[in-house]
């Protein structure tokens, strides 16, 4: 009998949670499911937006494949930067039987997190905002186009 393959993680909507006095935050039920060996990882975000990616086992090892394996570090000095600065800055973390998340206290500090989080549906991932930073970050996006 053929097995099936495992359902692709669809991140989607906007869920604003409380962000715990340890750095816990609970993760919507929808997006828990996506998550079945407990593991995720915490990338920072790419471009410069104030806010963390997360991302389950299956989606990251995707995002590796297509981005990651095709950089030759050993031709370009550049490459191994990449890796370097990606692979050094994210976290990987357990979600745990409540289905939390624990954020590191740097992210928590550096995002200006506290009380209340926004995480947002990005497709294959999702992001952690701080709200207000979220709403004031949108309509600059907007203006710009983008």
């Amino acid at each position: 009998m053929d097995e099936c393959p495992p359902i692709k993680a669809f991140f989607t909507s906007r869920f604003e949670h409380a962000l715990d006095d340890k750095g816990r935050v609970t993760l919507p039920v929808r997006y828990r499911k996506h998550f079945p060996d407990s593991t995720a990882y915490l990338v920072p975000a790419a471009h410069g937006e104030p806010c963390l990616r997360v991302y389950n086992m299956q989606s990251w090892n995707e995002y590796d494949a297509k981005y990651i394996e095709a950089l030759n570090e050993f031709e370009a000095g550049r490459a191994s930067d990449l890796i370097r600065d990606l692979y050094g800055s994210m976290d990987e973390v357990t979600v745990d039987k409540g289905g939390r998340i624990m954020l590191p206290d740097d992210v928590v500090t550096g995002l200006g997190l506290s009380g209340k989080v926004l995480l947002v549906g990005h497709r294959d991932h999702f992001e952690i905002w701080d709200p207000e930073t979220f709403h004031v970050y949108q309509p600059v996006r907007d203006e710009e186009g983008v």
